[in-house]
């Protein structure tokens, strides 16, 4: 009778509602000679490259795909892909009823995280369940019931690293520092690519550099103090070093005339590309070119 008399202690929750609904999930293949214009509105739409490489293009910014690298992608969001090879991805909707989960993602997401970001880590495995299950060619209470539990978790797990990227220097320092390097190095390696194959312009160096530090979801100055701490310099010079890196290779082949390596790394002009060179290395695109040619005559001799 005691503990009949023992008042029991409240406890209140909300009404429960998620604020996201999960609509459809798919995995597609794309051939290599295709170009494909995709809309995500009126959804977001999460994804990961399963196998392949492709270009992508999503507002105003170039990136390159590869596999395991993941994309968040808001509503109203058109983008253009193109594979270098044959590709598969894996993909789902979602709609997002809540205003403020809606604005907090959309403001948010930076659209690709390499496989190497924590973003790409934590929701990997919950994708990769996704499409496990996706296989299933019925649809039972368990079956639903486990979709919305993967896709809570992948939602958490977006949540969480948006937020320890706004609220933890150190981390936000890491995170935003791998995407902004994953992107320059694919932008400057597709120059090359291009200047190769002839297929695509690009944009110069202060274009392709505020285009992702405004992607970062800080504010350009904040981003580039980010990757500076993290990688002891700043955009600018990290791309500097990659030209100088593309430069040397595309040296050694002797059939690219200067103009033409000069231009394939945004240069206005031989002089100007001659000048960066010899800035350096110490020595002009010339001497660098002959060198390597004597060394390789020399290697073969012996």
């Amino acid at each position: 009778m005691a503990n009949m008399n023992k008042s029991r202690r409240r406890v209140n929750f909300p009404d429960l509602h998620c604020g996201f609904d999960f609509l459809a999930a798919s995995e597609h293949q794309i051939k290599h000679n295709q170009r494909l214009t995709f809309k995500s509105d009126p959804h977001f739409r999460i994804g990961v490259l399963l196998s392949g490489k492709a270009h992508v293009d999503i507002a105003n910014c170039h990136f390159v795909l590869e596999k395991g690298d993941v994309l968040a992608l808001p509503p109203k969001l058109v983008f253009n892909a193109q594979p270098d090879e044959d590709v598969t991805y894996f993909s789902f909707d979602l709609a997002v009823d809540d205003p403020k989960l809606q604005l907090f993602l959309s403001q948010n997401l930076i659209y690709v995280y390499p496989r190497e970001t924590v973003l790409a880590q934590l929701v990997t495995p919950h994708l990769t369940r996704l499409i496990e299950i996706s296989g299933e060619n019925h649809q039972d209470f368990e079956l639903t019931l486990s979709i919305q539990v993967i896709v809570s978790r992948i939602m958490l797990a977006i949540h969480d690293v948006i937020t320890e990227v706004h609220g933890n220097g150190k981390f936000a320092q890491h995170e935003i520092s791998k995407v902004i390097a994953h992107y320059l190095k694919a932008n400057i390696a597709d120059r090359v690519k291009n200047f190769i194959h002839g297929d695509r312009p690009f944009s110069g160096d202060t274009t392709l550099i505020n285009d992702i530090l405004s992607l970062a979801s800080v504010n350009n100055r904040s981003a580039e103090k980010l990757f500076r701490t993290e990688y002891g310099m700043t955009p600018r010079r990290y791309v500097s070093e990659l030209k100088q890196q593309a430069a040397s290779e595309l040296l050694k082949v002797p059939t690219y005339s200067l103009a033409q390596i000069s231009g394939a790394l945004g240069y206005s002009s031989p002089k100007n590309f001659n000048r960066q060179f010899k800035g350096w290395t110490g020595q002009t695109p010339k001497d660098f070119r002959d060198r390597v040619t004597t060394d390789q005559i020399k290697s073969i001799a012996d």
